[in-house]
């Protein structure tokens, strides 16, 4: 089954007013872009705007079939020190990292976009003579993290890329997106049909 997701959507908006001067915002969610172009008045300090106005807008949406996808994914490990998470952590992402080129993953397309170290506390809750009682927080190790964007090309092995992410010890998973690799052709496309 082949999915289609929109890609691109244009909109242009123009106003004749006065000289224009040209305003562009640029958008981009996962899937798709969009492009508002709107030209407005200069306007000088303490002038007056003319009421007369002439605005025209126009708006397409051109669907591809994505050819890549980005998974989100990682690694994260319990160490008694800072040092031993960290270690635990390096080892099995080194794995993954082995994994994932055996995949087919290239170096490049695999990128850090998080690592974060953090210690862990228990809580201990003392019952006192009177009744009543104190808690207090007691380190009992750490935890590191490392999570890396990957970019897959090969969407037909995508889900043989997510087991061998997993063997190999990627534990945490945050996401997959598709989208286009370059989507210079549909956004163009999308502006033409607007």
């Amino acid at each position: 089954m082949r999915r289609f997701l929109p890609l691109f959507t244009s909109t242009a908006a123009l106003a004749l007013i006065l000289p224009q001067a040209a305003c562009a915002q640029m958008q981009g969610p996962a899937l798709g872009l969009t492009q508002q172009s709107v030209a407005g008045a200069y306007q000088a300090p303490n002038s007056i705007q003319p009421e007369t106005t002439l605005s025209i807008s126009a708006q397409s949406t051109v669907k591809r079939e994505p050819d890549i996808a980005y998974i989100n994914a990682g690694v994260q490990a319990d160490g008694d020190t800072a040092t031993e998470a960290m270690e635990s952590q390096a080892e099995s992402m080194n794995g993954v990292f082995d994994a994932l080129e055996k995949a087919g993953v290239v170096e490049k397309d695999m990128q850090t976009s998080n690592f974060s170290l953090w210690p862990r506390y228990t809580y201990i809750e003392t019952k006192l003579k009177d009744g009543s009682s104190r808690g207090e927080q007691k380190l009992v190790g750490y935890t590191a993290s490392n999570q890396l964007t990957i970019k897959v090309r090969d969407l037909d092995n995508l889900g043989s890329t997510l087991d061998s992410l997993v063997k190999a010890g990627g534990n945490t998973f945050n996401g997959l997106n598709f989208a286009l690799d370059d989507d210079t052709g549909v956004r163009d496309e999308a502006r033409r049909k607007a």
